[in-house]
């Protein structure tokens, strides 16, 4: 007795599936080995990002306290910019005086310079 197979065909050693596997293989390994586009751009670009300011900022020099007359908030300051802040004096809470801080790579600074705006802080108690 002979079994006859209807509509299937034998095409040799490689089945179907096994062929579609070696051909996506290529493309794969194609794929992965994209080159990645190169930036075009001349814009420049910052090193660091900016600083976040937390108002009232408060400072001390040479023993008196002084914090910012100012409502709580926050502030962001551009690397590179700096900002003044003037505290006033409240009998028993703080001095009189004023703060110029800086953002420097993303960090607030206190003395130095800052784009040649000089860093300063001032403090005094009042009687």
């Amino acid at each position: 007795m002979k079994t006859e197979m209807m509509g299937s065909k034998r095409s040799g050693v490689f089945s179907k599936g096994l062929v579609t596997a070696l051909l996506a293989l290529p493309l794969g390994i194609v794929a992965s080995c994209a080159a990645e586009p190169e930036q075009t751009t001349n814009d420049p670009q910052a090193l660091a990002g900016d600083c976040v300011l937390k108002h009232p900022y408060p400072w001390t020099v040479g023993g008196h306290h002084c914090i910012e007359a100012t409502s709580t908030h926050t502030q962001t300051v551009a690397n590179g910019d700096t900002v003044e802040m003037e505290a006033v004096f409240r009998r028993g809470i703080s001095g009189d005086g004023f703060a110029i801080v800086g953002c420097v790579d993303g960090q607030i600074v206190k003395t130095g310079t800052v784009n040649g705006q000089p860093l300063m802080q001032t403090c005094s108690q009042l009687p």
